[in-house]
């Protein structure tokens, strides 16, 4: 950027439109003064307008964002007083059921992503992937359904006959 004639910095005057007169208070109270400041600030102070608005403005949520982050607490922490029988007069509450579910998924996408989401739902379980780049995604999840119906049997019983697994998100692969 360029000198003013009084000797000032554009670049310096840009720096007070977009940060405000508390940053620099001599040259705020110089430019309202300067001929050549003032209409130069004022000008520089326009084109911020629409920066203004739009970092007032808050971004719409993404569609579908809240039902995500529903499966997600659900994923975390089971539904609240949901129990399963697995055998005559056993009940296997929820979050046990989620949280068995989690760490059985997570052993199986072990180095190759992350489970987003668990949710159960009558005899389905839901499980969502995150899955890192050149992954086949298939298989991995062919993967992780047998693993948490094995998983599943083995450590808690006959809790569901149905495992859906989605991938929901691709992460990029480790660097280096």
């Amino acid at each position: 950027m360029t000198a003013m004639p009084c000797g000032r910095r554009s670049e310096d005057l840009l720096r007070l439109a977009a940060d405000g007169p508390a940053t620099d208070p001599d040259l705020a109270r110089h430019a309202r003064a300067c001929p050549h400041c003032g209409p130069e600030l004022a000008r520089l102070d326009g084109h911020w307008d629409d920066v203004r608005a739009a970092a007032a403005t808050p971004p719409p949520a993404p569609p579908g964002l809240a039902e995500r982050m529903v499966d997600v607490l659900r994923g975390v922490r089971g539904t609240g007083g949901t129990y399963h029988g697995v055998a005559e007069g056993v009940r296997v509450a929820d979050h046990v059921v989620v949280m068995v579910v989690r760490r059985v998924a997570a052993d199986a996408v072990a180095g190759l992503g992350h489970v987003r989401a668990v949710r159960t739902e009558a005899d389905t379980i839901h499980i969502g992937l995150a899955v890192r780049y050149g992954v086949a995604a298939d298989a991995l999840a062919e993967r992780v359904r047998a693993s948490v119906l094995a998983g599943l049997a083995e450590r808690v019983g006959p809790v569901a006959t149905g495992v859906d697994v989605r991938v929901v998100d691709v992460v990029p692969p480790p660097i280096g």
